[in-house]
């Protein structure tokens, strides 16, 4: 047998330990998308009031496009400027209103004009190129936020969530 294939029965050989490292967050925030969006919103609020570094740990590993709202209006108008503009367009087209609401509210006026004409006109998009987009725009956030320059509000009761 040669060396090689004597590693690679070492490597099988190799005593399995019982111990799993399990990420209880990850797992905590499967179950809770199991949940509908209301009652999520009532377990994630009691949970903000009781253990708010929770919360933040849970937007560090979880943020979906629809927790955009959360973002201050600083950390909005940097998104803004810095996306790129087809994924920006993309990921609005199938927005809810009050998302679409809060991103223009945060556009310089020619701006919002450019994005309004180009969702007039966007045809024939697939469900995978719109997730695409929406996931580039939550990667660059997710960039931002690490570097300091994006942040969430502070809830009523100044709690950053």
């Amino acid at each position: 047998m040669n060396k090689a294939a004597q590693n690679d029965n070492k490597i099988l050989e190799a005593p399995k330990s019982k111990d799993e490292y399990v990420n209880g967050l990850k797992i905590a925030i499967d179950i809770l998308e199991t949940y509908p969006e209301d009652k999520r919103e009532v377990i994630l609020n009691s949970i903000a009031l009781k253990a708010p570094e929770l919360i933040q740990k849970y937007h560090e590993e979880h943020f979906s496009f629809n927790d955009i709202k959360d973002l201050d209006n600083k950390s909005l108008q940097i998104i803004v400027t810095k996306a790129n503009h087809n994924d920006l367009v993309l990921s609005l087209c199938e927005a809810q209103d009050d998302i679409r609401d809060i991103f223009f509210s945060n556009m310089s006026d020619r701006k919002q004009e450019m994005v309004k004409d180009d969702l007039k006109n966007l045809k024939n998009k697939t469900p995978n190129q719109i997730f695409e987009a929406q996931k580039n725009i939550l990667n660059l956030i997710d960039t931002l936020r690490k570097s300091g320059l994006a942040r969430f509000s502070q809830n009523s009761n100044g709690i950053n969530v």
